[in-house]
C-alpha cells in the first residue's frame, strides 16, 4: 500500500460505444480500473492518468497490431545495431 493510499472515485468511460461509470482507483498520476464487458473483465493501468473518456473497444484480431509492433522492434534494433 502506497503510502498516503489510494484515492478512489469514479470515472465514466465507453466501453463498445456506449458509456458506464466504473471505479478508479489513483495515486499521484497513476489510475487503475476495472469493468466487466460480457463474459470479459478488463483491467487497465495507466501511468499518467487516462484521458477524459477513456475508450475500449472489443477487438477480435490482435495480427495487425502485432504485425505493426514487431515492425517498430525490428527498426529499433537495426537502428542500434548500426
Amino acid at each position: 500500500m502506497p503510502a498516503g493510499g489510494f484515492e478512489r472515485d469514479e470515472r465514466i468511460v465507453v466501453v463498445a460505444e456506449q458509456q458506464c461509470q466504473v471505479p478508479v482507483a489513483r495515486h499521484h498520476r497513476c489510475e487503475a480500473l476495472r469493468f466487466t464487458h460480457t463474459s470479459m473483465f478488463v483491467t487497465a493501468v495507466s501511468g499518467l492518468g487516462f484521458p477524459d473518456r477513456p475508450q475500449f473497444d472489443p477487438v477480435t484480431d490482435l495480427e495487425p497490431h502485432l504485425a505493426e509492433y514487431r515492425c517498430f522492434i525490428l527498426s529499433l534494433l537495426r537502428f542500434w545495431q548500426a
